[in-house]
């Protein structure tokens, strides 16, 4: 049965990619919304995560990797898609999280292993604050982590958006710590000519300032 939904979801992905490659739709990262054909295809896949679960991985990774090179799109900004689209199926679908969420605490910067455990919390109400967010998420990041594999120098990099919220306790005059950040950034498709000096910020109030910054540190942008 799973290879059977696992077929399904193969068939609908890629004929989302043939259609977006026949229609020659250029990618505007700035405007990623439910009426593009990369937020169609970045919700499929996000459906097919959800449905199938551990079962699906290796499918689901091989299918988000080709779809987002005949897309022709960067990785970092798939994955943003990615995470839009499962945002929007938390707050349309499941009717648990405040309109506001995603602009007060950007879902963009939490881990997919984070999302995955979200849909599934059944505590999240409509009245849910904000500061009660951020304490879940808190705690849901470190559950995460308790069961993966330890780091080197307690660097975490997920895809897509570095998490705002971070515990890292990051120095930039530290040579060798910022050459090894640097790294692993550029092997997520990121273009780094600045400092990314508000990693580690803590300041909520910061996050849509940080979020701008942070996109213009993966453009190559910055000053």
């Amino acid at each position: 049965m799973e290879n059977k939904k696992i077929k399904e979801f193969e068939a609908e992905i890629n004929l989302l990619v043939e259609d977006f490659q026949s229609t020659a739709i250029q990618y505007d990262k700035a405007s990623i919304t439910a009426e593009t054909s990369l937020f169609k295809i970045a919700k499929a896949l996000a459906e097919m995560k959800k449905t199938l679960g551990n079962d699906g991985e290796k499918a689901f990774k091989s299918l988000k990797k080709n779809a987002s090179k005949k897309l022709g799109t960067s990785r970092r900004n798939f994955n943003k898609a990615f995470k839009v689209a499962i945002s929007e199926r938390i707050r349309d679908n499941q009717h648990r999280l405040p309109e506001h969420f995603s602009v007060v605490y950007p879902l963009t910067s939490v881990s997919e292993d984070v999302f995955a455990l979200l849909l599934e919390d059944e505590t999240l109400t409509p009245n849910t604050t904000r500061d009660e967010l951020a304490k879940k998420i808190k705690d849901l990041k470190k559950a995460s982590q308790s069961t993966a594999e330890p780091k080197s120098k307690n660097i975490e990099v997920p895809v897509g958006y570095l998490m705002i919220k971070s515990e890292i306790d990051f120095n930039v005059d530290d040579e060798s710590l910022m050459n090894e950040l640097k790294a692993k950034l550029e092997e997520l498709g990121w273009s780094i000519c600045a400092s990314p000096v508000i990693l580690g910020s803590t300041k909520t109030e910061e996050i849509a300032q940080n979020e701008v910054n942070l996109d213009d540190l993966s453009q190559g942008n910055a000053g």
